[in-house]
């Protein structure tokens, strides 16, 4: 009987016929170690992210104009991976990392010379990648603490309201031109839509009123507007949030907004943990709970608020934080929430109660 031939099996890449990896039916580099380029595949391929408004897709069509983005674009898909297996999450945020490092050195590079106009809409990606990215590491990293452990300083959440205002930046520089190109949606869902004639409930207008009456009792003028600033954003938030339509608005343009209007002196004020800022940041809070589809956000205001707890424990101001705690625990009791309904008081499995 003759011999079946033999011959030198080419599957595999280099480090798997090395450690000699014997696998089934996938090619042998499936087996190897995880790679810098590995979370690429899913960006392009599975798109897994499911960033609103299109941020990832339509930023992989950057990477070959900036390379900041692509590595820009390869973190954050890391960090959904991360998100994804939580088994492996250290690996994969160590991975995000990296790439991340590479994409703000290059960022600041290419913020200190002069940018051609075709750099913009990759430069207005990668400030929203950022952006993005800060918010899903500081929740992935988080969730794997102790129970005891999990919540945010508040220096982490000035550094994301100073990330999110280089997005507001961007936008102020190129606004017409970002809005003709291919971010166009994600410029239009920042910009917050006329809700003139939409009242706030009773009990919410009631505790804004509050809110302004305690800051008129702010000893220093420059921080008391800061925060009245910061407290009518946030109000016009609240609006917004009662008047859109279940399922018309963006995550993005909700988290975002009122970050991108915030006065660097507030900013500063929550870096400080000033309860005042502080306890109007525990009502922003509040509102970014309502959005469960956002895996990015996910248990962010949660874990803002456990920080700000800690923050004003001995402060004597802890009983502001009575209401936005209350709301809180009303809406994670509710598994379906997601979106604030239109009218106030209305039954449904989606509602916001503020």
């Amino acid at each position: 009987m003759a011999q079946s031939g033999r011959k030198k099996s080419r599957n595999g890449c280099t480090n798997c016929k090395r450690r000699h990896v014997k696998v089934g039916h996938r090619p042998s580099m499936y087996s190897a170690p995880t790679n810098d380029f590995e979370p690429f595949y899913s960006a392009t391929n599975e798109h897994p992210v499911q960033i609103a408004s299109g941020v990832a897709n339509s930023a992989v069509s950057f990477c070959l104009v900036a390379l900041l983005l692509m590595h820009g674009i390869l973190g954050l898909s890391a960090l959904h991976k991360a998100h994804e297996r939580p088994a492996e999450a250290v690996v994969y945020i160590q991975l995000c990392d990296k790439h991340l490092a590479k994409t703000l050195e290059g960022f600041r590079t290419m913020l200190s010379t002069d940018i051609a106009p075709e750099a913009n809409g990759a430069l207005f990606a990668c400030s929203c990648v950022l952006s993005i990215s800060s918010v899903a590491r500081s929740c992935l990293t988080t969730s794997a603490l102790p129970s005891t452990q999990q919540h945010l300083t508040m220096g982490q959440v000035a550094e994301l309201f100073m990330l999110t205002r280089g997005v507001s930046d961007m936008i102020s520089l190129y606004k017409e031109w970002l809005k003709a190109g291919p971010f166009g949606p994600i410029c239009w869902a920042l910009d917050v839509p006329s809700h003139e004639g939409v009242q706030l409930s009773q009990p919410v207008q009631k505790q804004f009123d509050a809110l302004y009456g305690m800051l008129r009792r702010c000893r220093s003028p420059a921080d008391r507007m800061d925060c009245e600033m910061a407290l009518q954003s946030l109000e016009d938030v609240y609006r917004f949030l009662l008047s859109v339509r279940q399922g018309s608005c963006s995550e993005l343009g909700i988290l975002g907004r009122w970050a991108m209007t915030l006065p660097i002196g507030f900013i500063k004020m929550v870096s400080a943990c000033s309860p005042p800022a502080l306890i109007i940041l525990s009502h922003f809070a509040v509102a970014t709970l309502a959005f469960r589809d956002a895996w990015y956000a996910e248990n962010w205001g949660r874990f803002v608020l456990r920080g700000i707890e800690k923050a004003l424990h001995e402060s004597g101001m802890d009983r502001w934080l009575d209401w936005p705690v209350e709301q809180a625990a009303n809406i994670m009791c509710e598994p379906g929430l997601s979106l604030p309904c239109l009218e106030p008081g209305v039954s449904t499995t989606r509602r916001f109660r503020i």
